[in-house]
């Protein structure tokens, strides 16, 4: 049982950051597409 909720913090916890780093690859590449488009 203890296991089991162990590997389900260390999953949830991965999930998070992977779901973090995506988001933040998203926003930048919105960003730069915004600059590219906004700055002559």
């Amino acid at each position: 049982m203890e296991r089991a909720k162990r590997y389900t913090g260390i999953k949830g916890l991965t999930l998070f950051i992977a779901n973090e780093v995506i988001s933040g690859i998203v926003i930048s590449g919105k960003m730069s597409l915004m600059a590219r488009w906004y700055i002559p």
